[in-house]
């Protein structure tokens, strides 16, 4: 019995391979145009979430560039998250141009009223907090008013 070869045919491994160097290609693609903006928002977001969602001082200290004493000391801030109930709810978030390589992303929480602003520059290849306020009374009506520029989107921490 003769067996026919059918040209054209690929093995599913092959498909698998096609599929895997696709995802790879998507995914640095993605990467190089997402832009300085969403690296800046990606490492302010993280910082939040460590400090004011987790509680874990250690995760956001590594994202400190640990140049400038902050105003609140984060095992302080740190410490009172983990005492009150974690408010994982979505946040507003705007961003705005500093420099070349700084970005000034401003985190509101509306559900507990309270917000931050982080500076975030590029250190490297990699973005470092240098800079946060915490407000205990949301600044977030006076920067609408005092920036009507920012464009405020929501997400998820």
């Amino acid at each position: 019995m003769r067996e026919k070869v059918v040209r054209g045919m690929r093995s599913p491994w092959s498909w698998v391979a096609i599929a895997v160097l696709a995802l790879i290609a998507l995914v640095g693609v993605t990467t190089l145009v997402g832009g300085s903006e969403n690296q800046a928002e990606t490492t302010a977001l993280a910082f939040f979430k460590a400090g004011w969602v987790d509680g874990d001082p250690k995760r956001a200290r590594g994202l400190l560039d640990g140049k400038e004493e902050p105003d609140i000391p984060l095992d302080r801030r740190t410490d009172e998250t983990r005492r009150m109930k974690p408010d994982n709810s979505p946040v507003l978030l705007a961003n705005e141009e500093l420099g070349d390589t700084m970005w000034g992303i401003y985190i509101h929480r509306p559900r507990v009223g309270d917000g931050l602003a982080v500076t975030v520059a590029k250190d490297g290849d990699k973005w470092r907090v240098v800079k946060y306020r915490y407000n205990m009374a949301s600044r977030y009506e006076i920067l609408k008013q005092t920036k009507p520029q920012l464009e405020w989107k929501e997400v998820q921490p």
